[in-house]
């Protein structure tokens, strides 16, 4: 259905130009290619891109700097204080957090899920924290959406009725609902809150004074807002949890914290002693647990990727996102080289790639930050009357030098629209995406939609039976939403 945004998770680098902020870069090192790095991410920021980027060679900071701005509305340039959501890159600390109980004994990563909880189902009874942390439990991605208020108990029951996608340590697959069960593990041994075990036993030790769901006091800190596709704001999940008064279970454990580039440059600084955990404990983080292709050198560790990097050196990398916030980490423990990377405008991947080039060959010259094409349709969207929607893909050619060729771009656009009730922009994108891509039933679907948040009932039942004429034999991702409005629409 169209209000499913696809979440794409990511490893990452970040910009500015006239707003920005830096830490003083150290001169004595590497300065050349602190400033060729600079000038690339300052390039990006005239492109939409904002964020935090955080390099360090040798146990050195080179680059530390905030580029564009973290609040818009009220011109405030992002810092290396900044504080963003990290989204999957809460998994470390979780897997951190089970390590640190190994290491106080209270728990063997071979003990089971009938050690923890009761009336565990036969099918999952054995699954073991080990595989768990290494995402081959068999369990589901997840089980619902991040701020739908599922309870500890709620989530539990989800999770222990689901069906198994494989038999438990027969392969891997990433699973966000393994990593929420780890953290009930946590909760039941330690008998404390997640977040507070983390906070009293990895977060405080580790000097990381901002990072977490509600333990710290959030009040007047400088938090990233976020604009999906580095157009349309959408606020903070900070502001979402105090809202809420709580963090669903959807998203406990494997997603969604908050911290600031500098904790986490802290946090990998503290992995490197023993101030934490054991050295078997962080080497267990690192160990190549479980293959995540069998056509790659890629690893899952405890909460990590491990994998094969530049020079045949071993990286170490994850990387989180909920398809605005972005986060990224890479650390090569040889010769001690770490890339941090945050974005409050749905940039993803790309830019760290660039910047892992730069540092490993120093001759390259990074491919140019392109400015997002939803960010050019909204920008015009807003900019020109409803009636000007129709000469909305001549002016795309014009300024790309290529067609629409992607039948997603306007619905995203159009559903963007919808949400802030601008109902009827929202309908003519959807129309002429329609014109575009005249035999997609899921775009008729999504007229449906729109015309149905508008209250056109006949306008809306309508799309909706045109969108099942053009239905696929099977695959309909859109059929049942379809069905299920229709049958409402001719029951009243």
């Amino acid at each position: 259905m169209k209000h499913i945004l696809v979440i794409i998770i990511c490893i990452c680098a970040a910009s500015c130009s006239k707003n920005s902020y830096e830490e003083p870069i150290d001169t004595s090192l590497d300065q050349a290619l602190a400033a060729k790095i600079d000038n690339y991410m300052m390039s990006g920021v005239e492109k939409g891109y904002a964020g935090t980027i955080l390099i360090a060679k040798d146990g050195k900071i080179i680059l530390s700097k905030g580029y564009g701005l973290a609040n818009r509305e009220n011109n405030i340039v992002n810092t290396p204080d900044t504080i963003f959501d990290i989204g999957s890159n809460a998994k470390q600390f979780t897997a951190a957090a089970i390590m640190k109980l190994v290491d106080q004994k209270k728990l063997s990563t071979t003990d089971r899920l009938e050690q923890f909880f009761d009336n565990v189902p036969d099918d999952k009874k054995y699954i073991t924290v080990h595989q768990l942390l290494t995402h081959t439990s068999g369990f589901d991605h997840g089980f619902g959406g991040d701020f739908d208020g599922t309870t500890k108990d709620q989530f539990l029951k989800k999770a222990f009725a689901s069906e198994l996608i494989f038999k438990p340590g027969e392969r891997s697959k990433y699973s966000n609902a393994g990593f929420s069960v780890l953290a009930a593990i946590i909760e039941n041994v330690s008998s404390m809150n997640y977040e507070t075990y983390l906070s009293k036993n990895i977060f405080k030790p580790a000097g990381l004074n901002h990072t977490g769901y509600l333990i710290p006091d959030w009040a007047d800190q400088p938090f990233a807002h976020q604009y999906w596709h580095g157009a349309i704001p959408r606020g903070t999940t900070v502001n979402r949890y105090i809202k809420d008064g709580s963090v669903s279970w959807n998203l406990v454990g494997n997603g969604g914290l908050l911290a600031t580039s500098t904790d986490l440059y802290n946090w990998l600084e503290a992995l490197k002693t023993d101030k934490i955990l054991s050295k078997t404990a962080r080497d267990q983080l690192f160990n190549h647990h479980a293959a995540i292709t069998t056509q790659s050198d890629r690893y899952y560790g405890y909460g990590w990727g491990v994998q094969t990097g530049y020079e045949g050196k071993t990286l170490i990398t994850h990387n989180g996102g909920n398809g605005i916030y972005y986060s990224g980490i890479a650390w090569y423990p040889e010769g001690d080289v770490t890339i941090l990377f945050s974005s409050n405008t749905s940039t993803t991947e790309w830019p760290t790639y660039q910047i892992h080039r730069m540092i490993f060959e120093p001759d390259y010259k990074p491919r140019a930050f392109k400015a997002p094409s939803h960010q050019l349709v909204y920008e015009y969207v807003q900019s020109n009357s409803i009636e000007s929607i129709a000469e909305l893909p001549e002016y795309f050619k014009k300024e790309t030098g290529k067609p629409i060729k992607d039948q997603s771009l306007l619905n995203q656009v159009g559903i963007a629209f919808e949400e802030d009730e601008q109902y009827e922009t929202s309908i003519a994108l959807f129309k002429l995406n329609i014109k575009l891509f005249p035999d997609q039933g899921n775009l008729w679907e999504s007229l449906g939609e729109g015309y149905l948040a508008k209250g056109d009932k006949v306008q809306a039942s309508t799309s909706y039976q045109k969108s099942l004429t053009l239905a696929p034999d099977k695959d309909c991702f859109w059929c049942a939403n379809a069905k299920r409005q229709l049958a409402t629409l001719n029951s009243r």
